[in-house]
């Protein structure tokens, strides 16, 4: 596998990195129990709706919120870059990785924003949660939605396939503009905030502890979604090190390598791990 696959396939790994979820998926529908049925039906194909030979939602959703996109901004540019010369100073990526990583990712990533800010309807395409609400009231606007509701409940891929054709055209008639579409991103700000919680505690243990923090990303971070790494730090005796943080022991999948990282670390309760050997180790 080249270099360039490599990092496509990196891209790829972060759908859905799901925290503990504070919302419920299809809660939304809690009082409208026929859509809370469809919703929780339509949840239960899991991958096959964002796959590209299932349903194919994850690329479907992109290219409509693409049109919407900008340029990933300068000033975010030079953070990244911050991070990636401590990834080449601690020999985790060579120049040829890194120049790819600016010319083929950085360069062609879009960021929708809304006010001005960074809007969680960027992550909208690998969130199956959100997608299958938003599924659901698409199905529900269409003056065919019975028969068609009826049948996905005896045959679920079959009559989603039959409308995948027309999804695109579909979603851009009921949903325009990304304030519709982030309308649908209750899963996403639950995990985000999560996230951020667990980042926030992680940095506050490790500040007391002596660490310097040198990187940290935020929302819709490149260098975490290609290299997996949350924080890149330096220990009071002087060595480097890169961190994935998880909010806690269940949202960590052991079994996942993350080839840039060293430490994976849980924010509640505190627990450093060697991301390498999986012990647990004290710093």
């Amino acid at each position: 596998m080249n270099l360039r696959d490599q990092i496509k396939n990196l891209l790829k790994e972060t759908i859905e990195q799901q925290e503990v979820n504070v919302y419920k998926p299809c809660s939304r529908f809690d009082l409208a129990k026929y859509k809370l049925a469809t919703c929780i039906n339509i949840l239960r194909l899991g991958p096959w709706l964002v796959s590209e030979d299932g349903l194919d939602l994850s690329n479907i959703i992109e290219e409509i919120l693409d049109e919407y996109g900008t340029n990933v901004p300068e000033e975010k540019i030079n953070e990244y870059r911050i991070a990636t010369d401590l990834l080449q100073q601690m020999g985790k990526v060579n120049q040829k990785f890194v120049d790819i990583f600016y010319d083929e990712i950085v360069k062609n990533r879009k960021f929708v924003l809304i006010n001005n800010k960074w809007s969680p309807v960027n992550k909208l395409n690998t969130n199956r949660n959100d997608l299958a609400e938003l599924l659901t009231d698409l199905l529900f606007k269409s003056p065919k939605a019975s028969p068609i509701v009826k049948k996905l409940f005896k045959q679920p891929k079959e009559t989603l396939e039959d409308i995948k054709p027309h999804l695109k055209e579909l979603l851009q008639k009921y949903f325009k503009g990304p304030d519709k579409f982030a309308e649908y991103t209750k899963n996403i700000e639950s995990n985000s905030k999560q996230g951020q919680d667990g980042e926030d505690e992680v940095r506050k243990v490790l500040e007391e502890k002596g660490f310097e923090i040198l990187y940290q990303g935020g929302d819709g971070d490149l260098i975490d979604m290609i290299f997996g790494v949350d924080l890149i730090v330096k220990s009071p005796t002087g060595e480097y090190k890169t961190i994935q943080v998880k909010y806690q022991e269940s949202s960590w999948q052991r079994d996942k390598n993350y080839r840039f990282v060293d430490w994976v670390i849980i924010a509640f309760p505190f627990t450093v791990y060697d991301q390498k050997s999986k012990n647990v180790i004290e710093i």
